[in-house]
């Protein structure tokens, strides 16, 4: 049973509606599993179960506090819920306890600069651009903090790059066109 239920989990096919009766199964076989609460979270918000999804969550963190994956999925759910102060608890507790996650260290990036932290959000951004190969709108978003730092060469250089990676962005093309003023 756990083969299969991975498979379905971890196939690309979208079938996590299948996959939930079979966690909740594991859940009970193994309730002390953070790692099953987990799985059976991001499925219940894989299929838009957003309330199920906290409330699994939250109880594979009560087993876990240390479950980084848990950290990020919860700040994850609060920032699309709009709830920008839990978000930012848990991203953060989740790039204390794995520091070198591209997945956490880019949606803590996003929120830093959702809520104007440039500084910070730029620092991050830094970072994922080390660890994985960023695509034009991360480079638009770390040109953006730069540029409201008022480190315009920098500003300028990301905006470059940007458009390097995608020539037809406009906003980048517009933020290139404001420095130059």
């Amino acid at each position: 049973m756990i083969l299969t239920t991975r498979k379905l989990y971890r196939g690309e096919e979208g079938r996590f509606e299948e996959a939930i009766p079979l966690y909740q199964k594991l859940t009970k076989i193994e309730p002390w599993s953070a790692e099953y609460f987990q799985t059976l979270g991001e499925c219940f918000f894989k299929s838009e179960k957003i309330t199920e999804a906290k409330s699994v969550l939250q109880k594979g963190l009560d087993l876990d506090p240390t479950n980084a994956q848990i950290q990020s999925d919860l700040g994850v759910i609060f920032w699309q819920e709009g709830n920008l102060e839990e978000a930012l608890n848990h991203l953060q507790e989740a790039l204390k306890i794995a520091p070198e996650n591209p997945e956490t260290i880019l949606n803590l990036a996003l929120i830093c600069y959702q809520v104007g932290l440039y500084e910070e959000a730029a620092g991050l951004l830094e970072k994922y651009a080390h660890l994985e190969a960023p695509g034009a709108d991360v480079h638009l978003c770390l040109g953006d903090c730069y540029f409201n730092l008022e480190r315009k060469d920098l500003a300028k250089r990301e905006f470059e790059l940007a458009l390097s990676l995608d020539p037809d962005m406009e906003e980048a093309q517009k933020r290139l066109k404001e420095l130059q003023v």
